[in-house]
């Protein structure tokens, strides 16, 4: 491996390990609460992790594998957490926000436009189904057996 290959993979690695901070602060901020659901979001997450370095590395140098790269993968780790954390965490809590505020504006809305429509559309349908029910039935009791009760009266 020449100089130049050597170089760009530690690069990549210290960057692999400052990508690795930033996705470990994201997944401890969404990780889950329940225990059976912990042992699989973690492996997934290691898992993920281990493919996009390897592949990373590959792309870079041919996959060849050297204890000094991950030294540079735990030095980037390093700049990540003295330097970069105290940035990148208000900017998660803030996007996490954002996304929060944006999924209640989108439930907001969906009620709104489309569940209060539809709930007032079907009281409206109950309401007309009751009128005739009611309806129908006054008609039968005024119109058929009235008169049938009047005749039945008569012939006693």
């Amino acid at each position: 491996m020449n100089l130049d290959t050597q170089v760009q993979t530690a690069l990549l690695m210290a960057a692999m390990g400052i990508c690795f901070g930033m996705l470990l602060d994201v997944y401890r901020r969404i990780r889950p609460k329940k225990i059976y659901l912990l042992f699989f979001s973690d492996s997934l997450f290691w898992t993920g992790y281990a493919i996009s370095l390897f592949t990373a590395l590959y792309h870079v140098n041919s996959g060849q594998v050297r204890l000094q790269f991950f030294l540079f993968l735990l030095f980037g780790l390093v700049v990540y957490f003295l330097f970069f954390r105290r940035i990148f965490l208000p900017v998660i809590q803030a996007v996490f926000f954002l996304f929060g505020l944006v999924v209640t504006m989108i439930k907001t809305i969906v009620s709104i436009f489309i569940i209060a429509p539809v709930r007032f559309l079907a009281k409206i349908v109950v309401s007309l189904v009751r009128m005739s029910h009611f309806l129908l039935l006054w008609i039968v009791k005024t119109i058929l057996l009235r008169p049938l009760a009047a005749i039945g009266r008569l012939k006693k």
